[in-house]
């Protein structure tokens, strides 16, 4: 077996996994869709299959085998008769043959007439995205995104009340925020009813009419105090001095074509099922007809 009739036949296994698993068919739960094994005929004779699965019901075991054909061209009717006469030996053996190009009009016919699934197993193309009447479907967003930082405070210049500290006896030289992160130092505004912290107070401070650049504002209490953890003061004004930022934008590029693991077409129903690979949604089978190209999307 070469390389790349190898590699083709773990992808077909690899898609049908995934379809079996968004699917859950027949209720049966942990289907292992495996590769290159060998079963026994009614003979006892074992043989060799590139890609099965197998369930059991009722007390008997089903198996459903596929025989993969890598070709450059379309599989013939003689690969029809080939595998029709193998599965005469596995009475419930369910048989699909597996392609990359298609098959021939006769082999078509022959499969079909003989309950033989036939299908196209292969990567994605330019036909999958574009509907039965030609018109392209989106497979690339672009997202510009614009991030507004809020202002940054970068000096912050207390004004406390002297007669309030020898009134309650507070040194002056206790009275220290600066070993303080700002999202651990509060104003209380009594006279306004309100708090924040210093971090909070950043989205306050900005005009709508100010440039991008250092500004400076000064903010005058008629009651309030600051205080964090340690010590609490009476507070009469806030100098700041605070950095506005320019918008920050970045460009995100989705583009679901490169998530398509493959795309399995079942040319005897006329149906198609694209698999995806999503970072954060694990595989997704897309379902639809491939005459009416309506998309049912399944998480697994």
């Amino acid at each position: 077996m070469t390389k790349a009739g190898t590699e083709y036949e773990i992808f077909v296994q690899t898609l049908m996994q995934a379809i079996i698993n968004s699917e859950n068919q027949g209720g049966q739960k942990n289907i292992k869709v495996r590769h290159n094994e060998k079963i026994a005929d009614r003979f006892g004779i074992e043989r060799q299959f590139d890609v099965l699965w197998d369930y059991e019901q009722a007390g008997i075991v089903y198996n459903t085998i596929i025989e993969c054909k890598d070709y450059n061209t379309p599989v013939s009717i003689e690969k029809i008769d080939a595998l029709v006469g193998k599965l005469k030996d596995f009475p419930t053996v369910r048989g699909i043959i597996a392609t990359t190009q298609g098959f021939q009009s006769g082999a078509k016919d022959k499969a079909k007439n003989n309950g033989i699934e036939i299908l196209c197993i292969r990567k994605s193309n330019d036909s999958d995205w574009v509907d039965e009447n030609g018109t392209p479907l989106i497979k690339k967003v672009v997202l510009n995104m614009t991030m507004l930082s809020p202002p940054e405070i970068i000096q912050c210049n207390t004004f406390i009340d002297e007669k309030y500290l020898v009134d309650n006896g507070i040194d002056v030289h206790a009275v220290n925020f600066s070993n303080s992160f700002n999202v651990d130092v509060f104003v209380e505004d009594v006279s306004r009813k309100e708090k924040y912290s210093l971090y909070e107070l950043q989205s306050k401070i900005a005009d709508k009419d100010d440039d991008y650049g250092i500004h400076e504002k000064e903010f005058l209490f008629d009651e309030a105090y600051i205080f964090n953890k340690e010590i609490r003061v009476k507070l009469k004004k806030l100098k700041i001095k605070y950095r506005l930022n320019p918008p920050t934008t970045m460009t995100h590029e989705i583009n679901a074509e490169a998530y398509v693991l493959g795309v399995v077409e079942y040319l005897n129903r006329g149906e198609k099922k694209k698999v995806f690979s999503t970072p954060h949604s694990g595989i997704v089978v897309n379902n639809h007809k491939l005459s009416e190209r309506k998309i049912n999307e399944t998480k697994i």
